[in-house]
């Protein structure tokens, strides 16, 4: 997918408000309110910009209160949109909607480009310097404009993007055209715009900007790319850097379920025979158990920043299901951890699950929640040594959902206590290419440095990016120095681009790729892990492995060639 980035839109109002001379008073909202409600209730138009604005409200996972609203209104020609910051609405003129609609197939993406700019002022919080600029570059209020403005607009352009990115829209190549489109519709000039960048300066700045977004797509990336290989300690200093930019209760929930998957490496198979529903790598974990070395003090302080995370993505949307689901598991671990509270903790993993349930049930976006919340039942009545109702737990979730691996898996454990997906077959050779290139053919040196972290005085991090014609590798560097002796471990990931035209060595594409031929030509893989928005399936050989990601509807959207070299 290519990477994208708003430019400087200060051209898209954000709130404007009056402080009074009397520190006593209440603050006012005063930006002139010269829109007026349209009679487009029930227009198609209505109908469109609420589709968009609902999916980037959703991606953004804040439903602490019924704000933001969004209203179509008529047509002034004196602005586009604006952002009230104390009532919390958008207001979006008819004129501005017809000019995104002049996008034909892109009329969802320019749409995305201005609610999703005005979204992140509100939710900012930006302050009263923001408005439109030219509107009252004719008043005494133009000389109010200040620096601070531009710091606004710039992190709305940013975090705009990266919402636009989240809810699935590409708003990157479109962008040139709509600011030209803009200006020339509201007849924008760069000389009465004084305090902010020309036109063709904006433009350029959207260009430059790319980087700093791959930037954050590629730490996003790779922190994804090393849960699936259990890196989950770098893993998390990946997200810890995404989170410093932008907070969602998905970017909490991936941390959370990190973190509860660190802790899952310090129980031992006898202790935590279940496979839990937060946990994304159900077969490789029952497989290979868990490490020879078991730290107590760092399992315990995992799993408290799992529940911390989890409530954190509780507090922007209190009716998230999937964290109320982990939060349970990290609940129902914590008790098998703490043998003295688990029956505190067991009734808390309880009351977790029974809520996920009456929260998904009914909404078929929840589906596999709602079936994962039956399955923790099932572990919480197993752990009580409960084998009847595990059972029917287990059943109810293979009902909701047959395709449930965790049901099967758990109901495994408790009758023959083992997985039935062990794999006790030797790895093959395997030799995949993609663009026509072996990450054993590759020459490094043109790679660019994306990030780098000192962890501490003998350990460190980069993470590199190559591009490719129709791909790009990801890289991740890891070193340590253990008593004066340096070491380097490379994890190269290598994956497709959108749109690539090419095969697997067994005829797997973008094209014809699905869950189930993609299990017909390589058989059950080693590791199944799901993804809000899909799954990703991997598979293990002698010399690299293979990991393809599925979208919700269980099509091919791209594969991973991965090899680690030392």
């Amino acid at each position: 997918m290519k990477p994208f980035i708003l430019p400087l839109l200060t051209l898209l109002c954000c709130s404007f408000f009056y402080f009074p001379p009397n520190n006593n008073e209440e603050l006012v909202e005063i930006a002139p309110d010269f829109f007026v409600e349209a009679s487009l209730v029930d227009s198609y138009k209505t109908k469109k910009i609420h589709e968009v604005f609902r999916r980037l409200k959703a991606a953004k996972g804040d439903n602490r209160s019924r704000k933001p609203e969004l209203h179509l209104v008529e047509t002034t020609g004196r602005g586009i949109a604006v952002a009230y910051q104390l009532s919390g609405v958008i207001k979006l003129e008819e004129k501005g909607f017809d000019l995104c609609e002049s996008f034909g197939e892109d009329v969802d993406n320019a749409l995305a480009i201005l609610l999703a700019h005005e979204l992140v002022h509100i939710y900012e919080k930006h302050s009263w310097e923001n408005l439109f600029a030219w509107e009252y570059s004719h008043t005494s209020l133009k000389n109010a404009i200040s620096n601070e403005q531009k710091k606004d607009e710039i992190q709305a352009d940013y975090l705009g993007g990266v919402l636009a990115y989240q809810a699935g829209y590409k708003v990157f190549d479109v962008m040139p055209r709509f600011l030209d489109q803009v200006y020339e519709n509201y007849r924008l000039k760069d000389e009465n715009m004084t305090n902010y960048p020309g036109l063709e300066q904006r433009k350029l700045f959207a260009v430059e900007s790319e980087d700093k977004f791959r930037y954050f797509t590629n730490l996003f990336e790779m922190a994804n790319l090393l849960t699936v290989k259990s890196q989950y300690g770098d893993a998390l200093i990946y997200y810890d850097q995404v989170l410093r930019d932008f907070q969602s209760r998905e970017m909490y929930n991936n941390i959370g379920v990190v973190s509860l998957q660190a802790a899952l490496q310090h129980f031992s198979p006898k202790q935590n025979p279940y496979a839990y529903p937060v946990e994304l790598d159900v077969v490789s974990r029952m497989d290979k158990g868990g490490k020879g070395e078991i730290d107590l003090d760092y399992r315990e302080r995992m799993l408290l920043d799992a529940i911390h995370y989890f409530d954190n993505a509780r507090h922007l949307d209190p009716q998230y299901p999937i964290a109320l689901l982990n939060k349970g598991c990290a609940n129902a671990l914590l008790g098998v951890a703490q043998p003295n509270a688990s029956t505190l903790e067991w009734k808390d993993a309880s009351v977790s699950a029974e809520r996920a349930i009456q929260m998904s049930k009914g909404k078929p976006e929840w589906k596999t929640t709602l079936s994962d919340a039956h399955v923790l039942l099932g572990i919480l009545a197993g752990l009580k040594n409960e084998k009847r109702d595990a059972i029917r737990q287990f059943d109810k979730a293979l009902a909701i959902n047959k395709n449930n691996l965790l049901a099967v898996v758990n109901k495994s454990v408790l009758d023959e206590g083992k997985s039935p997906f062990a794999s006790t077959g030797e790895l093959s050779d395997m030799q995949e290419k993609i663009d026509g290139i072996a990450i054993e053919e590759m020459s490094f040196g043109d790679e660019q440095i994306q990030y780098s972290h000192g962890i501490s005085e003998t350990d460190s991090l980069f993470l590199w990016r190559k591009d490719l014609p129709h791909s790009y590798v990801l890289v991740h560097q890891r070193n340590k120095s253990v008593a004066g002796e340096a070491t380097s471990v490379y994890h190269i990931f290598h994956q497709t681009e959108e749109g690539y035209s090419g095969e697997t060595s067994k005829g797997v594409s973008l094209q014809n790729g699905t869950y189930e031929l993609i299990q017909e030509k390589y058989g059950p893989p080693h590791g199944q892990f799901a993804l809000g928005n899909g799954t990703l399936l991997h598979y293990e050989y002698k010399n690299q492995e293979l990991i393809f990601q599925l979208g919700p509807d269980g099509n091919l959207l791209r594969w991973f060639i991965y090899k680690e070299v030392s």
